[in-house]
Order: structure tokens, then sequence, then C-alpha cells
């Protein structure tokens, strides 16, 4: 069977921008906000968003539990590492990320943990 130059080059292209997409993953977080792990930065309608070094630790926790309920302690090893974390910490935290994504983007589930909608 004969593979035609043209097929060939579109199966090439294709395998480059799946390889490119894999070294620079970009997420969906919610409809209008992205997140780029590896430059660390957020877009929120296509522009830049600041954020701190523990909201990008928070965020990175929950592309890699996406779809677990993250724990205090979960949220404590992944974000404070080597630091006690205090309820006012975990509290000005989530404040922070609600205020850039939007206060259902993390929903308090009571004696449980947190669980993020993306």
């Amino acid at each position: 069977m004969k593979i035609l130059e043209d097929d060939m080059e579109s199966t090439l292209a294709s395998i480059v921008s799946f390889i490119e997409e894999r070294k620079n993953p970009v997420y969906q977080l919610t409809q209008e906000i992205y997140f780029d792990m590896d430059k660390k930065i957020l877009y929120k309608n296509r522009q830049e968003l600041l954020i701190t070094a523990k909201e990008y630790l928070f965020l990175e926790l929950v592309i890699k539990k996406k779809g677990y309920i993250l724990s205090r302690e979960m949220i404590e090893e992944a974000v404070y590492q080597y630091e006690t974390m205090s309820a006012a910490a975990l509290k000005n935290l989530l404040f922070r990320i609600r205020k850039k994504l939007g206060k259902d983007f993390i929903q308090t589930l009571p004696e449980l943990g947190y669980k993020v909608h993306i």
C-alpha cells in the first residue's frame, strides 16, 4: 500500500502537535480561565492573573487530584510542605483562589474537605 505524501505530512503534523501539547500543558479550569502549569500563569479572558507560589501549588494539586475531595492534610502537604498551615492560612488561600476563579470553583464539604469543580 502506497502512502500519499500529503497524508504523511498531515499525520506527522498531528503527531508534532500532540507532542507539543504534552510538553506545555494548559488546563481549562472554567469557561474563561486557563492555567499554564509550565509557565505558572493563570489566564482569565486571555489576561494574565498574578498568582502567588502557594496559589500555584494549590492549582497544581487540583489538577493532579482532579475529581478527588481534597482534605486539609492533602492541601497542607502539597502547598505548605515544610510549614504548619493554620486554619486562618487555609481560609485566606481559599478566599484568594475563589476571588480569582469564582466562588463556586471550590465547594466546602464539612468534615470531609474541599471539592474543586473543573
